[in-house]
């Protein structure tokens, strides 16, 4: 996500889809659905990206890129300036970049290879990323108000530029707690999501599966760089939130922007609002606009992760009442709460 200010359910925010990337954030939503065209996501990039082929870069696939682990050239100033910032052909410059290393040897964090994924979705669909989305995800779930921004050359964006709401994305966490299924439709295939959250996809990042954040025990480069842009891949020893429990899986985005889905306990949580401090007591929020309740405390995605998961533990009575079965609203910083006993979540019907 790339912030936004918060507004009562019709307000737009711009994620960055791990936000940016899971709908995939785009390819972290668009993504699982909009790759099914696709004869199998081992193809060859190249098929649908002409500049790659007969160069290092041939080798690389969709699975390479959907996991990060493509080999693209990756550097902060090139990915979060030059391209993310600078580039008027996003797309272009993404597939212009140097191929570093044969796919599949190193996990980076890479925003210009998840852009190159929208010359890819083109290729394979005959239709741009956004139209695509549109029909694919955005109206079978209901997703009104939600679209994917395009660069200054037209190229819809993938590795951010989802400019969506609260409730929308919450829609979006909903199908994926419910295996892909939307109101008695398969939208997004079940082996699908299985594989994009279900397990790593790949011994270099514990935490990662296929444009989504894992919550399992081994190495995991860090998820700062998605939530701050700052620092590297460095790696640290998961699982990422030790209280949650091992099948919870986010999408993350610039600004602690946060969808979380906890498949055991019927749980989407979304959370868009100001960035959280990096250390100490969270910062007072700002005055609630008259007529409406105070906005609570700002919320990483572990705090945000914990209290929730205490909400439906009974920890919190108070707030598990509040919680369970509802959507619950709060304005300031934009929280929406879906909960449900995992006994109670119809499969069929959202």
């Amino acid at each position: 996500l790339d912030g936004g200010t918060t507004r009562p359910r019709h307000w737009t925010v711009e994620l960055d889809p791990e936000l940016r990337k899971s709908f995939e954030v785009a390819v972290h939503a668009g993504g699982p659905a909009a790759l099914r065209p696709c004869r199998s996501r081992d193809d060859p990039a190249a098929d649908h990206i002409d500049a790659w082929r007969g160069t290092d870069a041939e080798q690389v696939t969709g699975e390479h890129l959907l996991t990060n682990v493509a080999g693209r050239h990756w550097d902060p100033a090139t990915d979060y300036g030059a391209m993310a910032v600078q580039a008027h052909d996003k797309t272009a410059f993404a597939v212009d970049l140097a191929q570093d290393e044969p796919p599949g040897r190193t996990w980076a964090y890479n925003n210009a290879a998840v852009q190159t994924l929208s010359a890819v979705l083109e290729g394979a669909t005959g239709q741009g990323a956004d139209d695509y989305a549109e029909s694919a995800l955005f109206e079978p779930l209901g997703m009104r108000h939600s679209h994917l921004a395009s660069d200054a050359a037209g190229n819809p964006l993938t590795f951010m530029g989802l400019q969506t709401t609260c409730l929308d994305l919450a829609r979006f966490g909903y199908l994926m707690l419910r295996d892909g299924a939307w109101d008695g439709r398969q939208v997004v295939s079940e082996d699908y999501v299985e594989q994009a959250t279900g397990r790593p996809s790949t011994e270099l990042n514990a935490g990662y599966g296929l444009l989504w954040w894992l919550n399992h025990e081994g190495p995991v480069a860090s998820p700062l760089i998605a939530t701050t842009a700052a620092g590297g891949n460095e790696i640290q020893e998961g699982p990422l939130v030790p209280e949650a429990p091992d099948d919870t899986f986010w999408a993350l985005g610039f600004r602690n922007q946060i969808l979380t889905v906890i498949p055991s306990e019927g749980i989407v949580a979304v959370r868009l609002g100001p960035a959280p401090p990096a250390g100490g007591a969270p910062p007072a929020p700002p005055p609630a606009p008259a007529g409406t309740a105070p906005a609570g405390p700002v919320l990483g995605f572990r705090e945000l992760s914990e209290r929730v998961i205490a909400s439906v533990v009974d920890r919190y009575p108070w707030l598990n009442r509040v919680l369970m079965g509802v959507l619950a609203v709060f304005t300031g910083t934009c929280v929406v709460a879906v909960v449900a006993r995992p006994d109670q979540v119809d499969r069929q019907r959202p």
